[in-house]
């Protein structure tokens, strides 16, 4: 069994010839087991909101402005 101890979330565009990145989270420790785009606060913006396992009895969700 792998266990990753780390995870980056990476959005990449195809520009015609290959993947490009627009944007990425800073580091997050533990893993991201699940993400989802959604407006979290009302404000009419999505947020990247991350379900993320720090350990095998702890976890957290995050959340991060999309800022485009």
């Amino acid at each position: 069994m792998r266990l990753f101890s780390s995870s980056e979330i990476y959005n990449l565009e195809w520009d015609g010839l290959g993947l490009i990145q627009n944007w990425k989270t800073r580091k997050i420790q533990g893993y991201v087991a699940d993400y989802q785009f959604k407006d979290i606060d009302n404000d009419g913006q999505n947020e990247i909101v991350l379900a993320v396992a720090l350990s095998q009895s702890k976890s957290v969700v995050v959340a991060y402005d999309l800022i485009v």
